[in-house]
């Protein structure tokens, strides 16, 4: 009986322990099939600019491909989501703009907590798995406040995408930088001088990785 009580003590604890690599697999899985393009994204105080999340549709899992999502896109406090949410205008345009969403999926939204929007997308009629390839499931407009200082900030998706054998596979979190960076040159010299180099906080350094203002111009250094 002891022996019996603790065979099945030892068998839950590896049940346990092997739920939760599952759960991590299937965590790494979705995020190495999930990304956001571009990355970083670079911005100045004021803009409108877009980001597309893509799917590997590529991948099978137990021989069934992906057919829909949902998606928890947050943005740092300063960045708030152009589109209207509550009107099918803009998520139709949004569906029709990515490249692995047929006609038969629907997208709809809802604001969230911490500046983030849910997004769902099912498919109406048939299951219908995406399109074969890696592309875009989804296009965001956000606005980016004047008042936002220079810098670099962290977004992230998080969620769930579907099959169409019914699993669901984790998107635990899947970050993207956005870069802050000054409209122009005179917005942070004393004079109007706009030859030279500059970093994202308009001091003058010489090039340098990242993001160099270069005679009023943005250059990226890998």
């Amino acid at each position: 009986m002891y022996y019996l009580t603790k065979n099945r003590k030892i068998m839950k604890k590896i049940s346990v322990l092997m739920a939760a690599f599952m759960a991590v697999c299937m965590s790494a899985l979705a995020d190495d099939v999930v990304s956001v393009n571009p990355n970083p994204v670079t911005v100045s105080p004021g803009d409108e600019f877009e980001i597309e999340i893509w799917v590997d549709n590529s991948k099978e899992i137990d021989g069934a491909l992906y057919n829909g999502f949902q998606f928890d896109v947050f943005m740092p406090e300063g960045i708030t989501v152009a589109m209207k949410i509550d009107e099918d205008d803009d998520l139709v345009i949004a569906r029709e703009k990515g490249s692995l969403c047929k006609s038969t999926h629907a997208i709809s939204a809802a604001e969230i907590a911490n500046n983030g929007v849910r997004f769902f997308c099912v498919d109406q009629e048939s299951n219908k798995t995406f399109k074969q390839s890696k592309g875009a499931v989804l296009i965001v407009k956000y606005n980016v406040s004047s008042e936002l200082p220079s810098g670099e900030y962290t977004g992230k998706v998080t969620g769930e995408l579907s099959t169409s054998n019914f699993q669901k596979v984790l998107v635990d979190n899947v970050e993207f930088k956005v870069l802050v960076v000054p409209t122009k040159i005179n917005d942070v010299s004393a004079s109007k001088q706009t030859k030279g180099i500059y970093n994202v906080a308009g001091q003058q350094v010489e090039m340098q990785k990242g993001i160099n203002i270069v005679d009023g111009k943005k250059v990226i250094i890998k």
